[in-house]
């Protein structure tokens, strides 16, 4: 009995304890849930900011993330928000972006990849970032990142690259303002020395406006034509005188050849001096000129709205008489061109011939005209007989330009031209040999094509007004 009532009493002091044990741990677990709920609410919280885990993350500790991403990363993480895109925005305008972007460029050229790749890949970047920015914002990101980088990667071609990724949709006046900024910040000095002074002079200086406008602007593919046009006339519209843009189109253009040091001299004077005299050798010397005047004949063709004159940027749209005009300036610059070296670069840019043969009509000068229409398809004959085929549509477009009395004028002084040709052609002396039978063929097969294409042309010329 005395067993029981001391396990009763024992069992009662071991309950009692329990009781009081129950009652100051369930307090102390409600405290535990609900220091537990805050800790995962505000982890909740870290993850509703617009940085997400990085939320806390000082902004230099983020910088240095952002060095170690490529930037096809960044890209995508500037995708994500807004807030992304305005830190690594920032980012790009601190030195060590401008490191990072010249530790990348060496790493491509040690590894034999692409460089012009890289430059994309920052344009790209530049562009997403620009999302959030203001138009003069961009403009300004756009110039500042060249500033910091450009002395650590000189790179010409691929710093047009990526001028063209960004500003592929921009408008052309935001186009406008930044080639201009640019050019007071990095060029305009230079490009007035060249101009200014006599063409032996500052020949470096000749050397670096070529290569960084055309690696900048100009040698930058483009699908739409009109693109191309729209760069090639803001350079030249630099100079307000025909004559300066003759120079500055020539500047860019006209053959290189190397001094005694192997250094690369612009040759002015290449093609007022020294006769072309194959289609080889005008292909050589002619090519990159006529694709210069081929992409300034889109020019005429550019379009513009009448919000965008405020600007000054209705002055981009060419003419054709402003065409004419340098035309004449170029191929008389520094002297004037022989004529066969004149019809050289008309065959190597055909659009240009209406041009220079009617405008040449309506100036008086008919004499000349019909030398240059005889010889375009004397050199066509001899050197690509299938390029008669433009000279013919070119013709047809002069016909279709002039009066019928002027029509009749043209066609009177090429077959004065073509009698004078047959008349030298003949040989002197009574007997005949290879060379003045291979003369006289020629002659007469000039003479053959230039009938037939007055036959057709005429005609097609008069039902078509």
């Amino acid at each position: 009995m005395k067993f029981i009532n001391s396990f009763i009493s024992t069992f009662k002091k071991m309950s009692n304890s329990k009781r009081k044990l129950e009652e100051q741990v369930e307090p102390a677990q409600k405290r535990l849930k609900c220091t537990e709920t805050k800790v995962i609410l505000a982890e909740a919280q870290t993850f509703l900011t617009p940085f997400g885990i990085f939320g806390r993350t000082p902004i230099e500790v983020m910088h240095l993330i952002f060095s170690y991403l490529t930037a096809s990363q960044l890209s995508t993480l500037a995708s994500c928000s807004k807030a992304y895109a305005t830190e690594i925005y920032q980012f790009l305008l601190t030195k060590e972006a401008a490191q990072k972007f010249y530790n990348e460029a060496k790493s491509c050229e040690n590894h034999g990849n692409n460089l012009q790749y890289h430059f994309c890949d920052y344009g790209h970047l530049i562009n997403i970032c620009g999302v959030i920015l203001s138009s003069d914002q961009r403009t300004q990101l756009l110039l500042m990142f060249f500033h910091n980088t450009k002395e650590l990667v000189e790179n010409p071609h691929g710093w047009g690259r990526l001028f063209r990724t960004v500003t592929l949709k921009w408008s052309y006046e935001q186009r406008l303002q930044f080639f201009q900024s640019l050019i007071d910040f990095e060029l305009r000095e230079l490009i007035d020395l060249v101009i200014k002074t006599p063409i032996d002079e500052a020949q470096d200086e000749q050397i670096e406006v070529r290569r960084k406008l055309r690696g900048y602007f100009l040698d930058v593919e483009f699908k739409d034509p009109k693109d191309a046009a729209f760069w090639f006339s803001v350079v030249l519209r630099l100079q307000q005188r025909a004559f300066d843009q003759a120079k500055l189109l020539l500047t860019l253009y006209a053959p290189v050849i190397k001094d005694g040091q192997g250094e690369e001299r612009v040759d002015y004077r290449n093609l007022a001096e020294i006769d072309i005299v194959s289609a080889a050798d005008a292909d050589h010397r002619l090519s990159q000129l006529s694709t210069a005047f081929g992409k300034l004949l889109h020019a005429i063709e550019l379009d513009f709205s009448p919000a965008s004159f405020d600007y000054g940027i209705e002055q981009l749209r060419w003419s054709k008489p402003e065409l004419f005009n340098l035309i004449e300036e170029v191929t008389t610059f520094p002297e004037p061109w022989p004529m066969q070296n004149f019809v050289a670069m008309l065959l190597q840019s055909h659009r240009l011939i209406p041009i220079a043969i009617s405008y040449r009509i309506l100036h008086g000068f008919g004499d000349e005209a019909g030398t240059i229409m005889f010889m375009l398809n004397t050199f066509a004959l001899r050197w690509r007989p299938t390029s008669t085929v433009l000279v013919y549509n070119a013709l047809k477009e002069v016909l279709k330009t002039l009066s019928s009395r002027n029509c009749a004028l043209l066609f009177e002084k090429i077959m004065q031209e073509q009698i004078k040709y047959i008349q030298e052609s003949w040989p002197i002396e009574p007997t005949w040999n290879q060379t003045s039978v291979r003369s006289m063929e020629h002659a007469f097969n000039s003479s053959k094509e230039l009938l037939s294409m007055f036959q057709i042309a005429l005609p097609l010329t008069f039902i078509t007004r």
